[in-house]
């Protein structure tokens, strides 16, 4: 039972570097070729897929070992990802606060009814035409958060 258990945090793992080997290609290889700024709206997408499975993973893995309480909402599960788990999993603040911005820029672009291309970046505007820059730069910076989150849980799991 516990080696099954311990195969899914490792198979949800997988799934979350995978979505995040999609992102990082997005950004350091096919964006410099193609120059198409929809390009990094994909590249979030893949980037959002990939944290939200491995804090899913974190999260059923604290919950089995009876660290945390979960619930079935997922704000609240979120805040205690962030207020009882980071830290166990080597997030600083600031990682916390780049963590938050991935969901926030997914959050956008998903309730974006218009985005604008420039180059090296795009413009995710809302209702009220206020806009939101998504560069490659920024992305590559988040990039660097989740593969820090993503090593340190496949560390903490494998102890």
């Amino acid at each position: 039972m516990v080696e099954s258990i311990r195969k899914r945090f490792f198979e949800m793992l997988a799934d979350a570097e995978k979505s995040y080997a999609n992102a990082e290609y997005l950004v350091r290889i096919t964006y410099p070729v193609v120059k198409d700024s929809k390009l990094l709206l994909r590249a979030l997408e893949a980037l959002y897929r990939s944290v939200v499975t491995a804090i899913s993973a974190i999260l059923y893995f604290e919950f089995l070992y009876k660290r945390i309480e979960l619930t079935k909402d997922s704000v609240r599960n979120q805040e205690v990802f962030f207020r009882d788990c980071a830290a166990r999993y080597g997030i600083s603040e600031a990682d916390k606060v780049n963590i938050k911005a991935i969901f926030e820029y997914s959050l956008k672009h998903k309730a974006s009814g218009t985005e604008l291309a420039r180059p090296g970046k795009i413009m995710i505007m809302d209702d009220y035409m206020l806009g939101t820059d998504l560069s490659v730069n920024r992305l590559k910076e988040l990039l660097a958060v989740v593969k820090r989150l993503l090593e340190n849980a496949t560390e903490v799991f494998e102890v």
